[in-house]
């Protein structure tokens, strides 16, 4: 029985000590998190998202991003096919229908601000993210870190929230204001993959 408990003890110490050495301060989550901007360079994540009105759920999408530079390629599915696809540059914005014909033509700031959780597509742009709000709270949860942001202005009624890996790039973000909650979930990340070369024929 004492093995048993000195066993026990061990484990709990190892436990503790290994999420104590994976813990990082909220400066350094902030650094790293910011520092994605730059380092980002191609990235592709699957996402789904869900909308809800006090709790009652109002709309669900899934999809997939790409990004390359500045550009960034959204896909939107329903059942597990495309009903839409849209591409930007981050100046204007082309939504296109699944045979590729185009839809509609917008600038891409109008666009985004009128998106439930235009935050998933602040990819490269944290660093501004971090400047245009205050953070209200910031918690470690295991190997994740939860990031509370709200705006700077006293007017603003939202909260941004995103969980963050231990590597400080988002696998969840939350946006929630007056009573609707829009969250993403983002899963099958790839970041800087390296391009496949075309075989010459």
């Amino acid at each position: 029985m004492k093995v048993s408990i000195n066993k026990l003890l061990l484990t709990s110490f190892l436990c503790f000590f290994t999420l104590t050495a994976l813990a990082k301060t909220q400066e350094e989550v902030l650094k790293d998190f910011s520092a994605w901007d730059k380092k980002t360079n191609n990235l592709f994540i699957a996402f789904d998202q869900n909308t809800s009105f006090e709790d009652i759920l109002i709309s669900s999408s899934t999809g997939t991003l790409t990004k390359e530079g500045q550009n960034l390629i959204l896909d939107t599915y329903e059942n597990g096919k495309l009903i839409q696809r849209a591409f930007t540059d981050k100046k204007i914005i082309k939504i296109f229908d699944p045979e590729g014909n185009l839809i509609t033509t917008s600038d891409w700031q109008t666009w985004q601000q009128a998106q439930t959780n235009k935050a998933l597509f602040d990819f490269g742009n944290y660093a501004q993210v971090l400047k245009d709000h205050k953070i209200k709270k910031f918690t470690q949860e295991e190997k994740n870190y939860q990031l509370v942001l709200e705006g700077q202005n006293e007017n603003d009624t939202y909260e941004l929230t995103f969980l963050l890996d231990e590597k400080s790039f988002p696998i969840q973000i939350t946006l929630q204001s007056q009573g609707v909650k829009t969250t993403t979930n983002l899963s099958e990340i790839k970041i800087n993959q390296p391009k496949v070369k075309e075989s010459k024929k």
